[in-house]
């Protein structure tokens, strides 16, 4: 299987496109029994359709930030390997369906091309970091929760710690005390506050929805910035080393916490600490921001936004629809896609209402 890899692909990027390449060989040949590969090929985004001799590929999105030119590369690889079609996930994800098992490792390299991740998408390991689609103009808003998100990302991707866990492990970041991202049915959920001028989290663990929904409980009504990371990475250490992995129904981290109490999850978490690779890790305003245009700065000479007179529907969407900014003069707009997922698209580039 010849693949075409161009230098913006990363050296561990390509390591791993050209181990799946050899892995579906290995699979097609016979040499590797079906469970082996499935483990293998869903912590590379490469999920199994109920239609035989295709693929599910799930793009792992941060936060669910994209540029123009990547969705436009999502699109055209959609185009060329899958249906053209785009599904938008609730976990800020996009998902490509019907796609041949052995074009996955060009595509991912396409991908790569444009800074687009299969890793870890799928399986059990961290999944997708999501976040507040308002983060970075919500006017209710402390401090910007982006960087953070990506900086939570960039940690835990191919981090061994987290490559073979007994489930998923999913984490939130919400910009407000609202908490749009859902912290609550997370196993870890961040919400931004600010304490004493100071940056932080209030953290809660534990979340999750199934058949047998759990709400988080508060671990930390504030935890400042530095300490996050490496407590998130103590809860996974902690979820690792003791959740279930024989039950897969109970393999979730609800059901560890439910189990032993918040108190000793806690004491098992501080246990870890001497384990931790770093015990602060602080955050800059730039981290995952190289794709993306800083929002605009104020605009106190902006015009006043435009009226239509006797339009009860467009007066209606616009009460739902479009908020200002906390950059004052500018505004969004929420777009919905038709077929019910609701998404809010957050271009490359900030334009005036």
């Amino acid at each position: 299987m010849s693949i075409q890899l161009t230098d913006n692909v990363s050296t561990a990027a390509r390591r791993d496109i050209l181990d799946l390449a050899q892995k579906i060989g290995s699979f097609q040949q016979g040499d590797i029994a079906d469970e082996a590969f499935r483990k293998f090929r869903l912590t590379r985004g490469v999920y199994g359709q109920r239609q035989p001799g295709v693929q599910m590929i799930r793009i792992k999105l941060p936060h669910g930030r994209i540029t123009a030119d990547q969705l436009i590369r999502i699109a055209d690889l959609s185009d060329t390997y899958a249906t053209g079609n785009l599904h938008a996930t609730t976990r800020q994800d996009i998902q490509l369906h019907f796609v041949k098992l052995a074009d996955s490792p060009q595509l991912w390299a396409d991908l790569e091309d444009a800074g687009i991740t299969l890793k870890e998408a799928c399986g059990n390991t961290v999944r997708n970091v999501t976040g507040s689609a308002r983060a970075g103009i919500d006017p209710l808003e402390p401090f910007d929760i982006t960087p953070y998100a990506h900086a939570i990302f960039d940690y835990f991707l191919r981090n061994p710690i987290c490559q073979d866990m007994g489930r998923k492990f999913k984490i939130s970041l919400s910009s407000s005390e609202k908490d749009s991202a859902y912290g609550y049915m997370h196993d870890v959920g961040l919400v931004a506050r600010t304490q004493e001028g100071k940056r932080g989290f209030k953290v809660m663990l534990g979340g999750g929805l199934g058949a047998q929904p759990f709400s988080a409980q508060t671990a930390f009504e504030f935890l400042e910035e530095d300490r996050v990371i490496p407590f998130i990475e103590g809860v996974i250490r902690v979820f690792d080393r003791y959740g279930e992995r024989q039950k897969r129904h109970k393999a979730r981290m609800k059901y560890l916490l439910n189990d032993i109490g918040l108190e000793e999850l806690l004491q098992r978490i501080a246990d870890e600490t001497p384990a931790l690779r770093v015990k602060s890790y602080e955050v800059g305003e730039d981290s995952g921001n190289t794709l993306f245009v800083a929002p605009p700065t104020a605009r106190p000479d902006a015009p006043a936004p435009s009226v239509i007179d006797g339009n009860e529907h467009f007066e209606r969407w616009l009460k739902t629809n479009v908020f200002e900014q906390k950059q004052a003069g500018w505004y969004a707009v929420q777009l919905r896609v038709l077929l019910g997922i609701c998404i809010r698209i957050r271009p490359a580039h900030w334009h005036r209402s």
